[in-house]
This record gives C-alpha cells, sequence and structure tokens, in this order.
C-alpha cells in the first residue's frame, strides 16, 4: 500500500481511534482491517470512541471484517465502506444478519469468500487515493451534512458543494487530462 492509505487492525480499538483522528497530512483513505472474533461484551466505550473517530475523519475509512464471529451493526454502519467475508454475522438490535442478507439490507456494501474482502478494500483504497482529494473531502462533507437536515437542505448543501469544486485547479487538471487521454495529476486544489 502506498503512504497515501493508513492500514490500520483493530486489535486495539482505542489505538486504531486515536490513529484516525491524527492521521498525517499525506494520508487520503484509511483501511480498517477486523477480525469478527475482536467484537466481545465490555467493548462498548472503545467501539463508541472508534466509531467516533470514523464519523469525524477528514478522509474516507473502509472496514474490511474477516472471521466467523458477529460484528455489531453500529460498528459496521459508521464505516463510508464496508466489505465482510460471507462467514460474519452483522448483530443488529435482536437480530442476527448473515454476511449476504447485511448486504442486502444495506450495512455492508459486498460480502466475500476466500479473502478477498481485504483484497477489495485494499483495492478500493488505492482507487480513491488516486482520485481528487477536494472532491472526496465534498463527498465526504455533502454525506455528512446531508444526513442531518432535510432533503432540501441536503441537496442545498451538495449543490454548494459542487458549485465550488468548479473553482479547483483539480477540476481543470481533470478536464484537461480527459481531453489529452492521459491520467490526471490532482494536487487536492
Amino acid at each position: 500500500m502506498s503512504g497515501e492509505i493508513l492500514e490500520l487492525r483493530t486489535e486495539d480499538l482505542l489505538k486504531a481511534a486515536a490513529e484516525i483522528l491524527s492521521l498525517a497530512p499525506d494520508v487520503r483513505v484509511v483501511v480498517v482491517l477486523a477480525e469478527s472474533e475482536t467484537f466481545s461484551d465490555g467493548q462498548d466505550t472503545f467501539l463508541n470512541d472508534l466509531t467516533a473517530a470514523v464519523e469525524r475523519s477528514r478522509v474516507p475509512v473502509i472496514l474490511s471484517v474477516s472471521g466467523t464471529g458477529a460484528v455489531p451493526a453500529r460498528f459496521v454502519a459508521a464505516f463510508h465502506l464496508c466489505f465482510a467475508s460471507d462467514d460474519i454475522s452483522i448483530l443488529r438490535d435482536n437480530e442476527v444478519l448473515p454476511a449476504p442478507d447485511a448486504v442486502d439490507s444495506g450495512l455492508v456494501n459486498a460480502a466475500f469468500s476466500d479473502g478477498f474482502e481485504v483484497e477489495k478494500a485494499r483495492e478500493t483504497a488505492e482507487a480513491i487515493a488516486g482520485l481528487s482529494q477536494s472532491a472526496v473531502r465534498s463527498c465526504l462533507a455533502s454525506v455528512r451534512n446531508g444526513s442531518k437536515g432535510s432533503l432540501e437542505e441536503g441537496l442545498a448543501g451538495e449543490l454548494r458543494l459542487f458549485s465550488e469544486l468548479f473553482e479547483t485547479s483539480d477540476m481543470k487538471e481533470g478536464t484537461c487530462a480527459f481531453l489529452e487521454k492521459r491520467t490526471p495529476k490532482f494536487k487536492g486544489e
């Protein structure tokens, strides 16, 4: 993985939360690798800390969860993207959802067999790291802010952010690269 992608394991949930909140400026994406067996009774405080850190993150945070155990739905839902082993279960209220059913319900983006969830998370992180970071930040802000108010307020905020992107050098670079049929070199400006 490149220096632009921070990969964390969740054996120590509190440490993972602290790392997400104190990211180096060059980090563009965080991938959290979790084993379902990491989650046990008595970890509510640590789960709350990690969930809050993900919600405040300035970059996308992707969860890859493996294993054969169960993971709390509120933990999975806090991440921007979640790729899961098809052997895990998601605990939602008093219901146990197998990973494929969690995909159908929208809690998990995709479920895979044979450890492919880790590969998919890393592949997705690489793709996001290559995008315009000003556009990625605007997308995160739009989702974060759009969920706090009415539909009209969310759409107005999205339109404002979209309009602001037209004034960035990254937009100009992306357009030029497209017209010249080359890979863009985004600066995050």
